[in-house]
């Protein structure tokens, strides 16, 4: 597909749909999903299966696992793959398998998908190795202007032109620690608290403001929460003003009388 049109990318997913729809009513096993999988990867991403998709890759570290597909560019690996049966769920232990491969690898991107679910992860080689997911999609339930969006960063184009990174300083720039940072610091607490006094005529703390905020949050959210410091709850010392004194009460050093000076 030349470019990424979406005139021509609706009509090809609309040809590649009854196969994965097929494949999943079927129940047809990983090699026929693979076999539905393949078109997507050529006609709609734009890769060559011969040059950019590798089969079958072993993968050192793994046993004798190996790699459904791995895409290269520029005798580069940039992402695994790895393919499940169109009517399997994806679950963590599939998640576990395709990222042991990503490590293994070397590899920072990784992609799980059934054919019809889509889940590219991002893999951050720290200790410990910090997994982020990045994008999901359903192929079948979502509608074409999302996945055009979507699936737009994942073709032999945008990978080139470094797209995937673009996503990923994008997707860390959303991540809830640095929401927190964004919404815990001393300008945007104020705010709040002159919000609440404005609208209640309630004053409330900032300690108050997060305490309300915990019991909005998810047990995940609420950790990484509670593992940041917040700097500005400490009391900073107030400065210590100088009185200016009065004129009348300046001590000032008389000088000399008119008459000794004249003495």
């Amino acid at each position: 597909m030349r470019g990424w049109d979406k005139k021509e990318f609706k009509k090809k997913l609309n040809q590649l749909k009854p196969l994965i729809q097929e494949a999943k009513e079927k129940e047809l096993n990983e090699a026929e999903t693979r076999r539905r999988l393949e078109p997507i990867l050529t006609d709609l991403l734009g890769y060559n299966a011969f040059s950019d998709l590798s089969g079958e890759l072993m993968i050192r570290g793994t046993g004798t696992d190996h790699l459904d597909y791995a895409i290269k560019l520029d005798n580069q690996l940039r992402i695994v793959i790895e393919v499940k049966p169109a009517c399997v769920t994806l679950g963590e232990k599939h998640l576990r398998q395709v990222i042991s491969y990503g490590m293994n690898a070397g590899v920072e991107w990784c992609l799980l998908t059934n054919s019809v679910d889509w889940q590219l992860y991002h893999i951050e080689f720290i200790k410990p190795v910090r997994l982020t997911p990045v994008l999901t999609f359903n192929v079948l339930c979502d509608c074409v202007d999302d996945l055009y969006v979507k699936m737009a960063h994942l073709t032999k184009r945008s990978i080139l032109k470094n797209s995937l990174e673009k996503l990923w300083q994008k997707t860390e720039g959303l991540h809830p620690t640095q929401l927190f940072k964004a919404t815990f610091n001393s300008t945007t607490i104020n705010s709040i608290r002159k919000n609440i006094r404005r609208e209640t005529g309630i004053l409330v703390s900032p300690e108050e403001v997060i305490s309300a905020f915990r019991k909005m949050l998810n047990e995940n959210a609420l950790k990484i929460l509670n593992d940041m410091n917040f700097s500005y709850l400490e009391k900073k010392p107030r400065k210590t003003k100088i009185k200016k004194e009065e004129p009348g009460n300046q001590n000032v050093s008389p000088g000399p009388n008119p008459g000794e000076a004249n003495a």
